[in-house]
């Protein structure tokens, strides 16, 4: 079908007799085509006149397209006859979803009396909601003396070409420095309709960083490559911006950011190591015996301690992702508190006294590499984000999930697998077979008491 282009000259709803009386009192009228649907605001006592002016004019909506913008910044429609309506630019607006056209009524110019946002460049601008947004309609600002003088009428078109933003790149990758601050990357969208763009962030690992109105991604903490603190503990952190636009279209791209080892030296500390510790990211090792509680604060921090602790101390690991890592026998019952944030506590060597491990929040592992055969530690605060890292023994079978009544029927049922556990009251005792004999070895196999809960599912251990 051929097509035929023309100027678009928007129908005058109302009579002119109607338009004379309105005259009379200074009214001023404004009308536009719509693509779909028609509307009357009038003040109380011009609605008599409103509904003769409908019955006197009437009119059929025009059905089409909005299809973009010429060089000039016209408006093109494609009706649904095939014909291409051409509205020029200044005499239309848009207003949320809705493109508005305006005319010359009795030498006023809508678009210049606040009724339509003025275009700029080749494109329309947008207004915030505002007097129809209670209709579902984008705001548009109507002087309150025009409204109570005359009658508005006006059809809208409805823009049904909106696509989403689309990011600059299908999938991001970049490396960034441990201790490093600044920022890790910075994404970008675009928009055909111009729309604004929010960007937000989503994932595994999305906790662990900021986005700025401009795209720009930063960690909100500066990280650790020895305390890794993203969901594999690989430094490799997972995460999707996401662009939006003002209309809820949206387009997601993934991002990974791989944290680089930096040449670092410990901070060797013994009896208080309090002074040696920061709100930042620490990374300290013991070079004697620890003799005083210690709170390593914020901060994703590092300590290693080769050293014994005397008994009934706390080390609070506080918040961050953090890394404790025992490569010595402490000798004492102490507790290690780890507060807030994905932390790691790493038991490198067997314990000859009770450790109480409290994971306070997060996603935290405990990480057996040496069985603890010589006491029973507790573990506090687990919960399904925690995870039992029994990967150091190359455990053949899996975990019965059974709650059995005693350790003898707990034993038993190393026979068929790894990992078994019994009710102790309001806790669990889990046994582990370390041997990988089919059986229970007492003071050869491993077994610790998880407080305050009565379930274990293979999702929490890693075998």
């Amino acid at each position: 079908m051929a097509t035929a282009f023309h100027h678009l000259t928007p129908e005058i709803l109302f009579s002119r007799r109607a338009q004379k009386r309105q005259m009379a009192r200074a009214a001023k009228a404004f009308s536009a085509i719509s693509l779909g649907a028609a509307f009357a605001f009038t003040a109380s006592e011009a609605a008599a006149q409103t509904a003769r002016a409908s019955t006197d004019n009437p009119f059929t909506t025009i059905d089409g397209t909005p299809l973009g913008f010429t060089e000039d910044g016209d408006l093109r429609v494609m009706l649904a006859s095939g014909e291409e309506m051409i509205i020029p630019r200044g005499e239309y607006g848009l207003v949320g979803d809705q493109i508005m056209v305006s005319d010359l009524i009795e030498g006023v110019e809508v678009a210049q009396n606040g009724y339509i946002p003025p275009t700029s460049g080749a494109y329309p601008t947008y207004s915030s909601p505002g007097f129809f947004g209670g209709l579902g309609y984008g705001g548009i600002l109507i002087p309150v003396g025009l409204v109570a003088a005359g009658i508005i009428a006006y059809i809208v078109i409805t823009r049904s070409n909106n696509t989403a933003p689309e990011l600059s790149e299908t999938a991001y990758s970049t490396s960034f420095d441990e201790d490093d601050t600044g920022t890790v990357l910075t994404v970008s969208a675009t928009d055909a309709e111009k729309d604004t763009i929010t960007f937000t962030l989503s994932g595994d690992d999305a906790e662990f960083f900021s986005i700025s109105t401009a795209g720009a991604i930063t960690f909100k903490d500066e990280p650790n490559f020895d305390s890794p603190g993203d969901a594999d503990r690989d430094n490799d952190y997972q995460l999707i911006v996401t662009a939006t636009d003002d209309h809820g279209k949206a387009s997601s791209s993934p991002i990974t950011v791989t944290v680089d080892s930096e040449a670092d030296a410990d901070t060797t500390a013994s009896g208080d190591m309090n002074s040696d510790l920061s709100a930042n990211n620490d990374d300290i090792a013991s070079s004697g015996a620890i003799t005083a509680s210690f709170d390593a604060a914020a901060g994703n921090d590092s300590i290693t301690l080769g050293h014994s602790m005397d008994a009934s101390l706390t080390g609070d690991m506080g918040s961050g992702a953090d890394l404790l890592n025992l490569t010595v026998d402490i000798t004492n019952a102490v507790t290690f508190d780890l507060g807030t944030g994905n932390d790691e506590i790493v038991l490198g060597v067997d314990q000859s006294a009770v450790l109480t491990i409290d994971l306070g929040t997060g996603g935290d592992i405990v990480d057996f590499e040496v069985a603890q055969v010589t006491s029973v530690h507790v573990v506090q605060a687990f919960s399904s984000d925690d995870t039992l890292d029994l990967t150091a023994f190359n455990l053949t079978n899996g975990l019965d999930t059974t709650l059995h009544a005693d350790s003898a029927a707990a034993q038993a049922a190393l026979a068929t697998d790894s990992v078994a556990f019994y009710d102790t009251g309001t806790d669990i005792r889990v046994l582990v077979d370390v041997n990988k004999n089919g059986g229970w070895n007492a003071g050869a196999d491993m077994e610790f008491t998880i407080e305050d809960v009565q379930t274990l599912s293979s999702t929490q251990i890693d075998f």
